[in-house]
């Protein structure tokens, strides 16, 4: 069963690489999306096994993982033990009103949850609302994976615990993004992701351009380009999943957007600045 699910897995990953390679970008189905989690968690879950029966030491956590969120959540998503110890049960999943539940600690299995990015992607309003990120204050905070095909949520809602100020995944949720005021801008943005000629209508001609070197040490270089500039040193955009971090940040009355980003174990960092126009969008700023 091992060799058959690290096979299945690997088989996706090459898969993946080989669309990248040729040139184009991918877009899967929510299917598919699952399909390939499905195949990672038997490999997760094997590993898992295979760490507890034979590993003399426990993965590693930082001492200040529970000092911000950012700082937790990409150790819950990458450590197996950490994950399972910081799940509080009976752990309780509602879809639509319908809710089941996991009772027992044995029968979780490790959850990716930012699927198969190397980066998280986050959906501010305004640059004040991104300090909520480095506030140590907050106390409870959202990861979404979004489904852009299916127009479906999956929230994993996480608290702080008031006793020894640890994060804890207290439920998941499931629901149609028609509930969510990003709704309009989600619909907007599957189709900006995957449509060249509908984003080429939909990004400003005097598009705001900042690049910042990765070191910080030159001062940014601050302009403007135009949509022909934009194709030539657009990012590739996530086109099936996005994996929203919320740390209290509201969206009523949304008329901008700043999709922030993040690599996850890299030095990724990128901004996107949509504004609404009557009853559309555009992309009004790049930053890199």
């Amino acid at each position: 069963m091992q060799r058959i699910g690290f096979v299945m897995a690997c088989t996706s990953i090459l898969t993946l690489m080989a669309c990248r390679d040729a040139g184009r970008a991918p877009v899967f189905s929510d299917e598919d999306v699952r399909n390939i989690m499905l195949h990672d968690s038997i490999v997760a879950e094997t590993d898992t096994f295979a760490t507890d029966t034979f590993a003399l030491e426990p993965e590693p956590v930082p001492a200040a993982v529970d000092e911000l969120f950012d700082d937790f959540i990409f150790t819950f998503d990458q450590n197996k033990r950490l994950q399972r110890e910081r799940v509080r049960f009976p752990f309780v999943i509602d879809e639509e009103g319908v809710t089941d539940s996991i009772v027992e600690r044995s029968q979780w299995q490790h959850h990716h949850v930012f699927m198969l990015q190397d980066f998280c992607t986050v959906l501010w309003t305004s640059a004040r609302q991104m300090l909520l990120s480095q506030d140590i204050d907050v106390s409870r905070a959202d990861v979404e994976q979004i489904y852009l095909h299916s127009r479906n949520v999956t929230s994993f809602d996480f608290e702080r615990d008031t006793v020894n100020g640890h994060w804890m995944l207290m439920r998941e949720r499931r629901y149609n993004f028609d509930r969510t005021p990003l709704a309009h801008f989600l619909d907007f943005y599957a189709r900006f992701a995957t449509d060249s000629t509908y984003q080429r209508s939909h990004v400003s001609n005097q598009l705001r351009f900042v690049s910042t070197d990765e070191e910080g040490v030159e001062e940014p270089v601050v302009g403007f380009i135009d949509v022909d500039q934009w194709f030539e040193f657009a990012p590739e955009l996530p086109r099936d999943v996005l994996t929203n971090i919320r740390y209290g940040q509201e969206y009523a009355d949304l008329r901008r957007v700043i999709m922030q980003m993040r690599g996850i174990s890299n030095g990724l960092q990128i901004e996107l600045s949509f504004v609404r126009e009557g009853d559309s969008w555009r992309l009004v700023g790049y930053e890199n």
